[in-house]
């Protein structure tokens, strides 16, 4: 039996399968609500309105800028080219994500892993069921730790021993703007640079003898000064400090994502306790590997600040999944427990996996954009307010027209529904709407099949299923 064959094949035939079914995710999901907010702010601010937020109504109408610019930069530029459209504006984080796998496979292999191992590592990371649910949807998380997995890269890149002083110094500076683009995209994304920074720390001045100390220093210089420059000229536009900081903490959304969670979903606690306890229990081994010890800050500092409200697992997953095979890979466990250990952490996202992929098969009617589209033109025009479920936010952004939802408006119900011609809506309050003078137009009609263990709130967001009223 080739072992190294085997793990090659189960590599290539997880990865097919999660590409395939991811894609064609991204390509036929209603846009939740995250992606409808980000692209509302996108959409705006590519029509000369600012980052600003009309999707929700009593928000208020001035730009959000907590996020920083270059997911939205991008994102309007991609809304420019080609329009507002589902597919476009969930490629990046879904690209982003598989582009991390492998620059952290690069890294993990250039500090020595073994090939089976590394196929491994891809395996469970291309399966996880946290990062598979982040970059189905238009988020910028895992485009903010492509930027920080460049980095990780880049440090650990053969560039930095040779005696080239030119190629160190951009080496560094792309470091560190590499780093400050992590931060720029999202916040969150200031908690996994430990990574960065010591593993750049042992390179420069405990591992490398290919320069002296001083160059070390200013290679090192470089690097802050390139992460603090656009990061302070961007707090600069926002306000200064000052307004800056405010932002955080008058926002009560964004302070609400603020907090504990060492643990996040079901899920993610089994590799997350996997860790935990393998680096308990190899406590030597991990203390004498400076990623290792790197990679273990970087779960602790994520633990302590990211709150698991939203999907944000998916970020320091890859990074967990590293330490578990690095662990292993160091240890003298016996086949059989390093195999049930890999069991644990590769079947409950793998049977995730071959579920959805059952539920994109059996449901695509109800996911059918074009029907939906058809049903929307029949009761469409362009001056037609209209108040929708955030999944329907891509089929109903156009310039000049006003799109609404009820969903966690902080007005009441008359002030969202006023002046609206077209109303899309569930069963539940449908017959409140009636009686207020809206009539039944259409209906997508839609009966998905349920397949095991995908809950029913995954129904209500991801098919579409709703009445369409008219005044």
């Amino acid at each position: 039996m080739d072992i190294k064959k085997i793990l090659l094949s189960i590599t290539i035939v997880l990865g097919l399968l999660a590409c395939l079914i991811n894609f064609e995710t991204i390509r036929t999901f209603p846009s939740w609500f995250d992606e409808a907010v980000y692209a509302n702010m996108s959409f705006n601010s590519a029509h000369g309105a600012g980052l600003t937020l009309d999707l929700v109504p009593g928000y208020d109408q001035i730009e959000n800028l907590i996020y920083g610019p270059i997911y939205f930069i991008l994102q309007v530029l991609l809304i420019k080219f080609f329009g507002l459209q589902v597919l476009v504006f969930r490629l990046p984080n879904f690209l982003a994500a598989y582009i991390v796998v492998f620059l952290i496979a690069s890294v993990l292999y250039r500090n020595g892993l073994k090939r089976n191992y590394l196929l491994l590592f891809i395996s469970a990371a291309l399966v996880d069921v946290s990062f598979n649910r982040n970059i189905v949807s238009g988020r910028m998380d895992m485009f903010a730790v492509m930027f920080i997995s460049l980095s990780l890269y880049l440090v650990n890149s053969q560039l930095i021993g040779l005696k080239n002083r030119l190629a160190n110094y951009q080496n560094w500076l792309m470091i560190g703007c590499l780093s400050a683009a992590a931060y720029l995209t999202t916040p969150r994304a200031l908690f996994l640079l430990p990574i960065v920074f010591t593993s750049g720390v042992h390179r420069l001045f405990i591992k490398s003898n290919s320069f002296s100390r001083n160059e070390a220093l200013i290679y090192f210089l470089v690097t802050i000064i390139a992460f603090i420059v656009p990061v302070v000229i961007w707090i600069n536009y926002v306000g200064g400090i000052q307004a800056y900081a405010a932002m955080f903490h008058r926002d009560t959304v964004t302070s609400s994502h603020i907090g504990f969670s060492f643990f996040r979903s079901v899920y993610d606690n089994i590799p997350i306790c996997i860790m935990l306890c393998l680096s308990i229990i190899n406590f030597k081994k991990v203390i004498k590997d400076p990623l290792m010890i790197g990679l273990i800050i970087n779960y602790i500092t994520f633990s302590v600040f990211v709150k698991e409200i939203g999907p944000y697992a998916a970020m320091i997953m890859p990074f967990i999944l590293a330490i578990i095979v690095l662990i292993l890979a160091k240890s003298d466990y016996k086949f059989s427990i390093k195999g049930f250990i890999f069991a644990l952490v590769l079947i409950p996202g793998t049977l995730l996996l071959f579920l959805r992929g059952i539920d994109l098969y059996l449901n695509s009617d109800c996911r059918d954009s074009k029907k939906v589209i058809s049903v929307l033109d029949q009761v469409l025009n362009k001056d037609t307010k209209i108040v929708a479920p955030f999944k329907y936010y891509f089929f109903l952004a156009q310039k000049g027209r006003k799109v609404v939802t009820f969903e966690y408006s902080k007005l009441k119900e008359e002030g969202v529904i006023k002046d609206a011609g077209l109303i899309i809506t569930n069963s539940s309050d449908k017959d409140l709407l009636l009686s207020k003078g809206y009539k039944k137009a259409n209906q997508l009609v839609c009966n998905p099949y349920r397949v095991p263990l995908l809950p029913s709130t995954f129904y209500s967001r991801s098919v579409f299923n709703e009445d369409l009223l008219i005044k």
